[in-house]
């Protein structure tokens, strides 16, 4: 449904598709464990309307087997068609067995591969591309749990993280399965927290201030780029050596809306869409962080911050197509 405040006077009335989409094939979720409502949180971006058509697949620093599985039971009340558990926790009190190799449990259908290394990298995209190709042809939905990347980061460091992550969301992407990746903002500082969240779809904040803060800050944006018209003023501007002028930008919008080559255009319609863009347009843009508008010099710069969000890109680029 559209609400009366998403596509504007002069919009071409085309259909808004962001609040409408799939849930995110990747999320990184900043979530303090110390939160009450974590746990379930998680349990619910993995439970699917019926648990049993779908497979699961937990990683854990801390959790052993039976915890992970009696938690799940008390949430969804039913187990999963297929449930994978990779424990670094396990290891310590489970019989010795191949890294990466998953050894099912006697009478269910849970498998579990104990690890020992919280740095091996490898080891762990191996075992996890493991259950992704042992599910890829049930016809099931398959979503990955990773808790959390706070060993990874103090082993190997946010460098070798992101290059891991890097690889895995694009897998995962490409084996039609959905993953999220756990990170508590209060044990890291905002570098790497910013490092690292443009290789998901979404961004996932917590009830803390800072989870609060970037919450906030991703329905604004969702809200400001519902428009046709705001989005093809970012189109424009990733496709253009910044800054821009308004009235170049004010052409290229109206020929995008009107299908048209610039110098087809009437100075009418040119004159709307500039009147538009100056009015209500930018200033929404701006106030969302994703531009900057120097009303003076009548010039439109994309932020660093657009310029870096992967998926607000790739959405903008989708949209245009």
């Amino acid at each position: 449904m559209v609400g009366p405040n998403d596509v504007d006077d002069e919009s071409t009335g085309q259909r808004d598709d962001w609040q409408g989409d799939p849930e995110p094939a990747t999320a990184l979720v900043l979530t303090s464990r110390s939160e009450l409502g974590a746990a379930d949180a998680c349990a619910h971006r993995l439970t699917a309307a019926d648990p049993a058509e779908e497979n699961v697949l937990v990683v854990t620093y801390t959790q052993l087997v039976d915890d992970v599985l009696d938690r799940w039971r008390d949430v969804s009340g039913a187990m999963p068609a297929a449930f994978g558990l990779i424990s670094f926790a396990e290891s310590t009190r489970s019989a010795a067995r191949s890294p990466s190799t998953p050894t099912s449990l006697p009478g269910s259908n849970v498998t579990l591969t104990a690890m020992n290394d919280p740095g091996d990298l490898q080891g762990l995209g191996t075992a996890i591309t493991l259950y992704l190709d042992d599910w890829a042809d049930d016809g099931r939905r398959t979503v990955v749990c990773v808790d959390s990347l706070t060993p990874m980061l103090r082993e190997r460091g946010t460098e070798q993280v992101f290059q891991f992550l890097h690889v895995l969301t694009g897998y995962v992407k490409r084996a039609d399965a959905c993953v999220h990746v756990h990170l508590d903002p209060t044990r890291h500082d905002d570098r790497t927290i910013k490092t690292l969240e443009p290789l998901f779809d979404d961004v996932c904040g917590s009830e803390t201030d800072a989870g609060a803060e970037r919450s906030s800050a991703a329905d604004v944006e969702r809200d400001v780029v519902r428009n046709p018209r705001r989005r093809y003023i970012l189109a424009y501007l990733y496709d253009h050596e910044n800054p821009v002028g308004l009235r170049a930008l004010a052409a290229g919008v109206a020929a995008t809306e009107n299908d048209a080559e610039v110098d087809d255009l009437t100075s009418l319609e040119c004159d709307r869409v500039y009147t538009a863009l100056a009015a209500s347009h930018l200033p929404q843009l701006q106030n969302a962080g994703l531009v900057e508008f120097d009303t003076d010099g009548k010039e439109v710069t994309l932020s660093p911050a657009a310029r870096r969000n992967r998926r607000l890109r790739q959405y903008v680029e989708e949209f245009s197509e």
